[in-house]
C-alpha cells in the first residue's frame, strides 16, 4: 500500500500570497486551518535544467 505523502513541496497558495510562512501540512496547513481559508497547492515546479542540458540549448 503506498503511502500518502504528510507535507506538501511548496506552501499553499494562500500563504504564498500573503508572504507567510507555511507549515506545508496536507491536506490544510495550520495557517489556513486558523483563518478557515481554503488552502490549495498548486503543481511543484519543474527542476531547472542541469548543465548538460542547459549547454545543448
Amino acid at each position: 500500500m503506498e503511502r500518502l505523502p504528510t507535507k506538501a513541496r511548496q506552501a499553499c497558495g494562500a500563504c504564498k500570497k500573503h508572504k507567510r510562512k507555511c507549515d506545508k501540512v496536507l491536506p490544510v496547513c495550520g495557517l489556513c486551518a486558523r483563518t478557515e481559508r481554503a488552502c490549495e497547492y498548486g503543481e511543484s515546479p519543474k527542476p531547472s535544467p542541469s548543465a548538460e542540458e542547459f549547454a545543448a540549448l
